[in-house]
């Protein structure tokens, strides 16, 4: 999405352990090009849950990385607590 975000960014935060694997394995199989709608229709904020692979700036010390996700949010994040 033009966030930077993907459903395996989001999944890992998300999703069960056994549905998040599915999403990988589903990501993997597929061999088709994927479009980097960040390039063309970003609006420039920064998001939790980013895509690594679609981020627009060198990943910093501060940022948090979970397989391809940075900064992946929580449940309590998420609420805005």
């Amino acid at each position: 999405n033009n966030k930077g975000q993907s459903v395996r960014a989001l999944a890992i935060s998300h999703l069960k352990p056994e549905t998040y694997r599915a999403v990988v394995d589903a990501e993997e199989a597929d061999t088709r090009p994927w479009i980097n709608w960040r390039e063309t229709k970003s609006d420039g904020l920064t998001y939790g849950d980013l895509d690594a692979r679609f981020l627009e700036r060198p990943l910093e010390p501060r940022d948090v990385v979970d397989d391809v996700a940075v900064n992946p949010t929580t449940h309590i994040s998420r609420r805005g607590a």
